[in-house]
């Protein structure tokens, strides 16, 4: 059965609007489909040359964009930014190409089973794409203890799970608590009736608490009281805890089935599809 829907959807000014709406986990759907059938039809190399010429080109494009009064003279003088560090949508987009570059998908048959290999494109090609990005590229979690969660989301490098990096993304996942707790606690008050605010005040109480203890933490990774112990690494098929070499010895080990920890590790495999 064919069901079309028909949506209006509003008109962009400008670049700047485009590339400030992309969701960067569909373009990775997009671009894992179109590189799938360039593997089947072509090559593994041919495939690989492809996505890293559509990087190349979405970065150009970009920086023309950017600079849309700009002459091409003018262009050649100004910084390129390869990070996207004005247009936040499009920053985790040169990661999750280089993940897709280095995965099973586009490697050469000798090193991977080919059975994986197999796996990985049946799979992949069905996934939707916030669950595909989490196979590309594995979420990272750190935590100071079982219960307290120190950042999410953090790439997978050495620097982000040390010194100023960590205190940043600790500190930034502290301001998005905050925020959604102003949000909740916003909506309590302009809550129409006796019962809805009622209703609405425990799940802002406990953001608001939320919040409160992520920015406990961050200051503490700031002071440097706090540290990655534990790791929570998701890469979709597998799920890794792995517990910093140099811990303090008194960490439990496994996590406590109670502790935050534990209860992230459920909620992952419950929502698993494999």
């Amino acid at each position: 059965r064919l069901r079309v829907a028909t949506f209006r959807l509003p008109v962009a000014v400008g670049p700047a609007e485009v590339y400030s709406s992309v969701t960067a986990d569909t373009v990775l759907t997009v671009l894992t489909h179109k590189i799938t059938k360039a593997v089947r039809t072509q090559s593994v190399a041919e495939a690989r040359l492809l996505l890293r010429d559509w990087l190349v080109i979405f970065t150009t494009n970009y920086h023309r964009n950017s600079f849309m009064r700009a002459s091409a003279e003018q262009l050649l003088q100004l910084p390129v930014d390869l990070t996207f560090t004005s247009c936040p949508p499009l920053q985790p987009l040169p990661r999750l190409v280089y993940a897709l570059l280095r995965s099973p998908l586009l490697s050469s048959a000798a090193q991977y089973h080919s059975d994986l290999t197999a796996y990985l494109h049946h799979l992949w090609c069905c996934l939707p794409p916030r669950e595909l990005a989490k196979a590309v590229y594995p979420g990272l979690r750190a935590f100071a203890d079982p219960g307290t969660l120190v950042a999410e989301g953090l790439p997978l490098s050495r620097d982000s799970l040390q010194g100023p990096k960590l205190a940043e993304a600790a500190a930034s996942a502290a301001r998005q608590l905050v925020a959604t707790a102003s949000a909740l606690q916003q909506a309590v008050g302009t809550a129409g009736g006796a019962a809805a605010p009622t209703a609405a005040a425990g799940p802002a109480e406990a953001a608001a608490a939320a919040a409160q203890d992520a920015l406990a933490v961050a200051a503490a990774v700031a002071e440097g009281k706090q540290q990655a112990n534990i790791l929570l690494l998701d890469a979709f098929i597998l799920v890794l805890v792995v517990y910093r070499t140099g811990a303090p010895p008194e960490l439990p080990f496994p996590p406590p089935q109670q502790s935050r920890l534990w209860h992230m590790i459920n909620d992952i495999k419950r929502e698993r599809r494999v």
